[in-house]
């Protein structure tokens, strides 16, 4: 009897220990399906975060590109092309022709600060009670442009000769500059 109840042990106690090995795999398996389901759940919400940055570096690409294309619009024709005195200079004849300067002196170029600069000096007939407005607003359009830029740093209205509207004249003095090419040392 005792060999039949040792015997009946040994068949539960195997039965016990195939029931506990199913049920660790079963847990174990169970642990697993819940880890990948949540890294499922992870990875379906990065991916619709992924989407919608799709969208929204399209649209970052195309204000940059939109960025970039008013910003070229803004230069002269000639830029990157001609050299940076050659549109310098070609600004200050544009000065002389629209202002119709009777003098026009201009000095050296000189390099600073990752700028090329001239500053020049124009002396302009008042010729008409009109004419200072009209001047003004060229300046102030000039001003206004990109590359070269137009800085002015005084006017001055001179009058010589006689105390007529025909005596008085203005001396406008300023500068022009544009961006240095990069390797020009200052």
């Amino acid at each position: 009897m005792i060999a039949a109840m040792q015997q009946q042990t040994r068949q539960k106690l195997i039965k016990l220990g195939i029931i506990l090995t199913c049920f660790t795999l079963l847990a174990s398996l169970l642990g697993v399906v819940i880890r990948y389901k949540e890294m499922l759940a992870r990875t379906i919400t990065n991916q619709k975060t992924i989407f919608q940055n799709v969208g929204k570096m399209r649209l970052a690409a195309n204000d940059a590109d939109k960025t970039v294309a008013e910003f070229k619009s803004l230069l002269p024709p000639d830029y990157g092309t001609r050299s940076p005195e050659w549109l310098i200079y070609s600004r200050i004849d544009d000065l002389k022709s629209r202002l119709q300067a009777t003098e026009l002196t201009v000095k050296a170029v000189e390099n600073r600060e990752n700028m090329i600069i001239v500053d020049f000096s124009a002396t302009l007939p008042l010729r008409d009670a009109g004419a200072y407005g009209r001047i003004i607003n060229l300046l102030g359009y000039q001003e206004t442009l990109a590359f070269p830029f137009v800085s002015i740093r005084s006017i001055q209205v001179d009058q010589s000769g006689s105390g007529t509207l025909q005596g008085l004249k203005f001396v406008v003095e300023g500068v022009v500059q544009t961006p240095a090419p990069q390797g020009v040392s200052q």
